[in-house]
């Protein structure tokens, strides 16, 4: 009799620790849904390649002799990326010069500074924004034309009356911003201190008479650009 009541006895133990084992065990949950992965987008891409578009400066000049006149700007913008980059700056403009060189003070002519400067620029980039600071120097082939109230005060005894004005050395720096308002249009604005100070001779009946001019001047830009590709 020992035989089959122990062999009971063990499977009851058994069926007992299965059943409290199940009563333990927590039912099972709803199935985690596997991971989404989203793209990160890429970053923007500056899209400028080459644009154009028209620019206004206002030139401010350092003489009281030199006026201060409006200009009217073809602007372009090149590829740009972070870092040093070569700098080529025109910068051209016409000023009027008052003077007493011919009689009372008055207007005597028109001088014009055609500076064509190399150098350097840096730039940063931070968005739809970067900057750039840019510093460049080389030759300005001036020009002068003598007003014509001045020229009929000369005497003309012999030869024509000439007038003109030097090629000298020209120096800027300058700042800009740049601010990409769609894929395909930009605006900037710019600031620039330029320095230039080329001789105007004038020449009447052999006789010349020579003085310095500064075209020095502070200068101050905005303009809008179009992507053409």
């Amino acid at each position: 009799m020992r035989g089959p009541l122990l062999m009971l006895a063990a499977c009851a133990l058994v069926l007992g620790c299965a059943a409290s084992a199940i009563a333990q065990t927590p039912p099972p949950g709803p199935k985690l849904a596997a991971p989404v992965q989203v793209a990160t987008p890429p970053p923007a891409r500056r899209g400028f390649t080459v644009a154009v578009g028209p620019g206004l400066d206002k030139i401010i000049t350092t003489s009281g002799q030199a006026s201060n006149p409006w200009v009217w700007r073809f602007a372009f913008r090149l590829p740009q990326r972070e870092g040093w980059s070569p700098a080529l700056i025109f910068g051209w403009f016409d000023t009027t010069v008052d003077g007493a060189q011919f009689g009372p003070e008055q207007a005597i002519g028109q001088l014009q500074i055609r500076p064509v400067m190399g150098g350097v620029r840096y730039t940063w980039i931070r968005d739809a924004w970067s900057y750039d600071v840019a510093a460049a120097a080389g030759p300005s082939f001036s020009g002068f034309d003598l007003a014509g109230s001045v020229a009929r005060t000369l005497p003309q005894t012999t030869g024509a009356i000439r007038a003109d004005a030097n090629t000298s050395p020209a120096f800027t720096v300058q700042g800009s911003a740049w601010y990409d308002v769609t894929d395909k249009v930009a605006v900037r604005g710019s600031i620039g201190w330029f320095m230039c100070r080329p001789d105007v001779t004038v020449t009447a009946s052999g006789v010349s008479r020579r003085f310095s001019q500064s075209a020095n001047a502070l200068q101050l830009g905005a303009s809008v650009v179009y992507r053409i590709f």
